[in-house]
């Protein structure tokens, strides 16, 4: 069975990983959000999930016609909905442009990187292992580039690392 992780008890060291954590998701936002708005128009799904988050908030969702399941003006209805809503608050809050669309992946891929240590922590690995760990996670191509697009696909990582870390905490 995993155990609670040991806290670092030298407060210079746990302040330096503190500082070095901190460090990695500056420059990961930083990254993520270097001319997020290029380009100005649609890529890949964005035409499905920008789309309907404007649908959203202009409240073209729901049934149409006679068939209940019917969706209305979205298109990727059968998709889950958390990251289409947050698409959609993205565009009432920046606009419906590329910036507005993108934004909250961003948020997303950051936030999942703000996961990786202490997920690594409560794992069992050392904090220089953990470190590591948040510096590959920071550095992955993938990751980068999901968390600079309007796709579901970051929503749900960021989503299901937040459940593991929950678990452990529970777990531990």
């Amino acid at each position: 069975m995993l155990t609670t992780p040991r806290l670092i008890q030298d407060p210079n060291r746990r302040n330096g990983y503190a500082l070095a954590v901190a460090l990695v998701l500056l420059v990961s936002a930083a990254l993520r959000l270097w001319q997020l708005g290029t380009p100005a128009e649609m890529m890949f799904d964005e035409i499905y999930y920008a789309k309907d988050g404007k649908a959203i908030v202009d409240g073209r969702v729901g049934t149409e016609g006679e068939y209940r399941w019917a969706a209305g003006d979205e298109v990727s209805w059968p998709h889950p909905e958390m990251g289409k809503y947050a698409i959609a608050a993205g565009i009432l809050l920046f606009g419906d442009r590329s910036f507005g669309w993108r934004l909250p992946a961003v948020v997303a891929g950051v936030a999942l990187l703000a996961c990786v240590y202490p997920l690594g922590r409560r794992m069992g690995l050392s904090p220089p292992w953990a470190l590591l760990g948040l510096l590959f996670a920071a550095a992955d191509p993938l990751g980068i580039t999901q968390s600079r697009i309007a796709t579901l696909d970051i929503f749900i990582a960021v989503w299901t690392v937040v459940t593991l870390l929950c678990v452990l905490k529970y777990v531990q």
